[in-house]
């Protein structure tokens, strides 16, 4: 039995190993920010964790306790400087504001507000006078980036969802286009 667990732990720690080394559309995971690995451990622990069958209480109980620790890393590490992602989606707005969407993985995304009745003083939401509005204007979907943003907080959805596909509310400070053998990714 205990020969059993031994060799399950050995396994299980290769398995994190190599998904922790294995290069993606996300960018080399080794080569990602550790503010950014740390941030995204937070979400992977309690993912494998939902994958045990649970009862609803215990899935309400692990979200909440994912979002201490989220809270917590936020509140320690307000600010995303240099986090690698890929672009999901934007748009521009009749109204000139812009919003943008950006996965750091495969589950996670980083998003603004999507409008000003979501967003009435711009806290997240990017206006036209906002240094970052140009590139935001012609950001494609699917091309890797580069950022800096303020950590705002988690959008709401089922407790499951939170796990699942957790969204971070962010203000973007700047994005840039991931360098690709010394050219643009564009």
């Amino acid at each position: 039995m205990m020969k059993r667990f031994a060799m399950a732990t050995v396994v299980a720690f290769a398995v994190l190993a190599s998904a922790r080394a294995a290069p993606s559309e996300f960018g080399d995971n080794g080569a990602l920010p550790e503010s950014e690995r740390n941030f995204l451990d937070l979400f992977a622990a309690s993912q494998r964790q939902l994958d045990e069958p649970r009862s609803l209480q215990s899935i309400s109980a692990l979200r909440v306790d994912m979002q201490i620790r989220v809270a917590r890393f936020m509140n320690q590490n307000p600010l995303a400087h240099g986090w690698v992602g890929v672009v999901e989606d934007s748009h521009v707005n009749r109204d000139g504001t812009a919003w943008v969407s950006i996965k750091i993985s495969q589950d996670v995304a980083l998003v603004t507000t999507k409008d000003r009745a979501a967003d009435p003083d711009a806290l997240s939401l990017i206006v036209n006078t906002s240094p970052i509005y140009p590139l935001v204007k012609g950001l494609k979907s699917g091309k890797q980036v580069v950022f800096d943003a303020r950590l705002l907080g988690a959008q709401l959805d089922t407790d499951e969802g939170m796990i699942r596909r957790p969204q971070i509310l962010v203000a973007f400070k700047d994005i840039k286009y991931a360098e690709t053998g010394g050219k643009s990714a564009q």
